[in-house]
Formats: structure tokens, C-alpha cells, sequence
């Protein structure tokens, strides 16, 4: 199998744009969490493991999928520079952004 291979990559990134577009209701609700966090604390910074706790701890469900690459993608949302390990099992402590809310 070829891993390099243009057309099949824009057929997988347009599926995943299909299925993060299903989802957009949640993934509004995951912004709005992700904006209220953000109003609480005084640095203005929020991790995609800050919103999944809060997500969590709400019992929505837990999981964007594909969407999830799109939840700080709106101009009020800037990349801090900074990154940290994730504490969700399954992302394996791997490093994720840390954003900052901008007015």
C-alpha cells in the first residue's frame, strides 16, 4: 500500500470534513463550553482537555471526531505557543495547544 497518495488523502480529508460538518451542533456546544471556561479564568487560556473535563462532567458526549481539529478555529482564538501533555488516557499524553481567548 501506497502511503503517499494525493487523491486518497483529499477523499479522507474531505470525509472527515463531511462528518465534522454532521456534528456541528455539538461542536457549537463544545465552543460555547470552551468560551465559558475561558471567561473564568483571568489568563483567558483553555486546552481541548479543559473542555472535554467540563463536556465530561455535563454528560454530553465526549467525542468530536474529526471536528474536534476545529474547535479553536474561530479568529477569537489565538495558539499561545504553549503546549502540554494531555491527561486523557486515550490521547496517550500526547501534546495538545494551548489556546487563548482574544477580545
Amino acid at each position: 500500500m501506497n502511503l503517499f497518495d494525493f487523491e486518497k488523502a483529499k477523499a479522507a480529508r474531505d470525509a472527515g470534513m463531511a462528518l465534522a460538518a454532521e456534528k456541528s451542533d455539538l461542536l457549537s456546544e463544545w465552543r460555547r463550553i470552551a468560551l465559558e471556561i475561558a471567561l473564568k479564568r483571568s489568563d483567558r487560556r483553555v486546552s481541548i482537555d479543559d473542555v472535554g473535563e467540563e463536556v465530561q462532567r455535563r454528560g454530553l458526549p465526549s467525542s468530536l471526531g474529526n471536528a474536534a481539529g476545529s474547535l479553536f478555529k474561530e479568529r477569537h482564538w489565538v495558539f499561545t505557543g504553549d503546549r502540554i501533555n494531555s491527561k486523557k488516557v486515550s490521547s496517550h499524553a500526547r501534546e495538545i495547544k494551548v489556546w487563548q481567548l482574544i477580545e
